[in-house]
């Protein structure tokens, strides 16, 4: 009885009878929302997804009267609606995935650029350091020697390796400030 009810409907629909488009919404609507939300997994899309699936129904109206079984036609079309709304997704989501690994690769490039000018100027304020106090600062900043190694490679008390750093680091943080207060 129900096929015949939906050939019925289909015929009236492929007629441009209004009415039986809200027949047949009526009837499935709550039956694709569900399907289509079982797919997409979210009710806001599975309902925007289930209401474009109507639209398009009554914009192919005219050639559903030649539909066998509308069942199988609703979760069909449903199910190419959902799966190609989850390729554009999964499509989107890439671009934006590849967008946002460029702009992270372009930043750490301008970092990498800014911590070599750094690293110059730094370089160039420490070379101005009285001898012992550069050789002590190059020796913990470029060679990352720990205090200890320090003073055992140059054989002097671990009080002159700290306070010729403690120096160091002073003289080049006030250049620093005022090489950018400029």
């Amino acid at each position: 009885m129900t096929r015949l009810t939906d050939q019925k409907l289909l015929k009236k629909l492929a007629a441009g009878n209004v009415r039986a488009f809200e027949q047949l919404v009526k009837n499935y609507h709550a039956k694709v929302f569900l399907f289509t939300r079982k797919l997409i997994g979210t009710d806001v899309l599975a309902e925007d997804l289930t209401q474009e699936i109507f639209t398009t129904i009554w914009e192919r109206r005219e050639q559903l009267g030649s539909i066998l079984s509308l069942d199988n036609y609703l979760f069909i079309l449903a199910r190419n609606k959902a799966l190609n709304l989850l390729k554009e997704q999964s499509a989107r989501h890439n671009r934006e995935k590849s967008y946002a690994h460029r702009f992270e690769q372009q930043i750490n490039e301008e970092d990498r650029i800014h911590l070599n000018d750094y690293q110059r100027f730094v370089g160039k304020l420490a070379d101005r350091l009285p001898d012992r106090r550069r050789e002590i600062f190059k020796l913990k900043v470029e060679e990352g020697l720990s205090n200890d190694e320090i003073q055992k490679r140059l054989k002097i008390s671990m009080q002159t390796v700290k306070n010729q750093l403690s120096k160091a680091y002073i003289s080049i943080r006030e250049s620093l400030t005022e090489h950018l207060a400029k």
